[in-house]
């Protein structure tokens, strides 16, 4: 595929075991809490490998790089005066660090591939990557769903468990959580819809993608694809909202006919959702018994409150759990005694917003955090409405309004492919 020496070859091998091990982001074998990316492995060998440092520095990148030390600075000073510790911090620049890994290689990767092929080539190339690297995942996923609902669920609880550090009972694929199976079958059927040509593995794979998606019978999932959908409106088609609401009220129908055949864990959530949206007292009931629902509905209210217990400047990069339990208890004291949510209480687990623009606010304040947020939202609008960039950069900020981790691979890459061709769109493009 690429000419020249072993070197190059290296790099080469290096990449494509960096994207077929992107699925397995729950590894037992891996670093981290909730995210263990198994791709961190050939990342990092690859930097330590070709990293150099440039003497020629964008102002862009100055910029970008001066800001972050600012936040870590930030994060370090209000760790120390606010709560005598470092560890909010140590796990930011754990984040930050390895981030700008993945950064790195992306962005180092696609200038060498630039060397030997037209840049159109790229997406098309890394498509097929991805769809070999989604092969696996989905025959777990079948698996999973088979022995689930049909045979014996240990053995194939027993089977996940070599991949993922833990096992839900529910079809996870190679994922440490439902959520994160959702959001790859999500990215993978719009980067095959959109760059990989058509053949009958494309075609049998997405069949695969929707069907995975819909037996999982995530919530998550499902108000992903709602919000998506409202969020393309607001940033591309607002022309076009009559149509896209004929497109709902069907799509509503069909989920109204599937919905008795939907999981009972699944139709006892969106009961639930609905009755706490017609009575608030039902809420409460219910927060103190479903920490589920409570964390998803609460957290992201309590990240917006907690604007005010830091003095408007936030609580720094990863330590909004560090402020709340003493919000919980002087506003919601009444779940404390949840046997899910004592340990957060007692500090024993550090909670997220579970949403990643209140997380933002929550520990960066209105001045970093609004900085930050303004910088997304002109990104965002740079986006032609016709590239194939535009739905991946609104299926991500939906995702977010339930997803706050600041290092995912599975996320970085796709934003910097973002990225990329928005800054090299007159002189380099992806598509």
């Amino acid at each position: 595929m690429f000419e020249g020496n072993l070197n190059n070859k290296i790099r080469h091998i290096l990449w494509v075991l960096i994207i077929l091990l992107l699925p397995f982001d729950s590894s037992p074998l891996a670093p981290g809490g909730v995210i263990r990316p198994l791709s961190i492995y050939p990342t990092v060998l690859y930097f330590l490998i070709y990293f150099k440092i440039s003497l020629k520095v964008s102002k862009e990148f100055f910029r970008n790089s001066l800001f972050i030390v600012v936040l870590l600075v930030f994060t370090l000073f209000v760790n120390i005066i606010s709560y005598s510790s470092v560890l909010g911090f140590a796990k930011f620049l754990y984040n930050v660090f390895f981030t700008g890994v993945y950064i790195y290689v992306i962005l180092d990767y696609i200038e060498y591939y630039k060397c030997f092929h037209q840049g159109k080539q790229f997406m098309e190339s890394f498509s097929k990557l991805w769809l070999k690297a989604s092969i696996f995942p989905c025959v777990l996923g079948v698996l999973q769903f088979i022995f689930i609902n049909f045979l014996d669920r240990g053995i194939i609880d027993e089977i996940t468990s070599f991949f993922v550090y833990k096992t839900t009972g529910r079809i996870q694929l190679t994922f440490g959580e439902q959520t994160f199976s959702v959001i790859y079958l999500i990215l993978s059927y719009i980067l095959i819809l959109k760059f990989h040509p058509k053949c009958i593995i494309r075609k049998v794979l997405m069949f695969i993608y929707v069907l995975l998606f819909f037996v999982s019978a995530s919530t998550y999932g499902f108000l992903a694809i709602i919000f998506s959908v409202f969020v393309y409106i607001v940033l591309y088609r607002v022309g076009a909202v009559f149509r896209i609401a004929l497109y709902m009220v069907f799509a509503g129908i069909i989920f109204y006919i599937l919905f008795p055949y939907l999981p009972e864990y699944t139709q006892v959530r969106i009961i639930t959702i609905g009755n706490i949206l017609r009575d608030f007292d039902i809420f409460l009931e219910v927060a103190s018994k479903d920490d589920s629902i409570f964390l998803r509905i609460v957290n992201p209210y309590i990240a917006l409150i907690s604007l005010e217990y830091s003095h408007f400047i936030g609580a720094g990069g990863d330590s909004f759990g560090y402020l709340y339990p003493k919000i919980l208890l002087e506003q919601f004291p009444y779940v404390a005694n949840n046997p899910q949510i004592a340990p957060i209480v007692d500090g024993e687990i550090i909670i997220t917003p579970k949403n990643m623009y209140l997380k933002i606010l929550s520990e960066f304040g209105v001045l970093f955090g609004g900085i930050i947020l303004l910088y997304i939202y002109n990104l965002v609008r740079k986006i032609d409405s016709s590239s194939p960039f535009a739905l991946f950069s609104v299926v991500i900020l939906a995702l977010w309004l339930q997803f706050d981790a600041y290092f995912y691979p599975n996320f970085i890459v796709f934003i910097v492919l973002i990225y990329y061709s928005i800054k090299n769109s007159d002189n380099y493009s992806l598509f």
